[in-house]
């Protein structure tokens, strides 16, 4: 179940959705791609949440815990809490988004497992182009299975400032947030505060 505001064609404000298992795929090339609760974000997304699990099948691609694919949009303020789970040769997996172009991930966190075979990340699976950048956002690194946060490309790689794994009891601590100068923690998630 979806709630929220849609303000635009391609903004969302204080939205969430609690499904058990994401089901929005596109399918290009007989391959999955694109694969999370909102599949391809293009606009902005601020203040929201999901707290479903995301799984894609062999050789899927762009799996994330909120977006699948986060191109030249902007995820603000916001978190995933679910497992973000591919199969054989899935690539580009991530606890907020599997793929992240020209794009900004800000003031976000994850605590989902993430399994696949490629560019994993607990943020972010793959960090690309000269503008992208992710800043101020953590991952659990107990709860997540990885201690790597994201992929930068080594052509274009964007831009990357305080973006931390932190244990399940620092993912836990207001201090987290507060000394990243959150100004307002959005959302008490199940793994967050």
């Amino acid at each position: 179940m979806h709630y929220g505001v849609r303000e635009s064609k391609w903004r969302f404000k204080n939205a969430f959705c609690d499904f058990q298992t994401a089901s929005c795929f596109y399918y290009r090339y007989h391959k999955q791609q694109e694969i999370s609760h909102t599949g391809y974000a293009n606009g902005t997304i601020t203040n929201c949440y999901a707290t479903g699990s995301v799984s894609g099948g062999d050789e899927s691609w762009y799996l994330g815990g909120l977006c699948g694919s986060n191109r030249d949009s902007v995820i603000f303020d916001s978190y995933a809490t679910g497992n973000v789970v591919g199969a054989t040769d899935s690539i580009c997996l991530g606890g907020i988004c599997g793929y992240n172009s020209d794009a900004g991930i800000l003031n976000c966190y994850s605590t989902g497992n993430i399994q696949g075979s490629n560019y994993i990340g607990g943020v972010c699976g793959r960090h690309v182009g000269s503008s992208a950048i992710i800043a101020d956002t953590f991952w659990d690194i107990d709860t997540s299975g990885t201690t790597i946060g994201y992929v930068l490309s080594t052509t274009t790689p964007g831009l990357v400032e305080n973006v931390l794994g932190k244990t399940t009891a620092q993912m836990q601590d207001v201090n987290t947030y507060l000394n990243a100068g959150w100004d307002v923690i959005p959302f008490i998630g199940a793994g967050g505060l």
